[in-house]
């Protein structure tokens, strides 16, 4: 897939969060930054070129990350729970605060 088709397939599935490319001038490579909406964490890739980076960011979601799901409480809190139910992050929207409750 092209770059573009690979942005638009991924934004057409609501899996966009982040997309973001930078040149860094250690190793003189282009770094890109891809936060998948499925999955709690970001994915990396890197090239000789920004376009290169941002394939690789796109296309390296690993399995291994853990889906997390998200519901608003009566109470108005935001609990966020992986898909083994093992972990539960509950923040407050009035306290602004995070309470990790059986995370590994």
């Amino acid at each position: 897939m092209t770059l573009e088709e690979l942005i638009r397939d991924r934004a057409a599935k609501g899996e966009l969060v982040h997309l973001s490319v930078v040149h860094s001038a250690l190793d003189s490579k282009w770094h890109a930054i891809y936060a998948p909406a499925h999955v709690y964490g970001v994915e990396n890739g890197a090239g000789a070129d920004p376009v290169e980076a941002l394939i690789a960011a796109l296309t390296s979601v690993k399995s291994s990350r853990k889906r997390v799901t998200a519901a608003v409480t009566e109470r108005e809190n935001i609990v966020f729970t992986d898909e083994e139910n093992k972990a539960k992050i509950v923040q407050s929207k009035k306290a602004g605060k995070l309470a990790i409750d059986g995370w590994e």
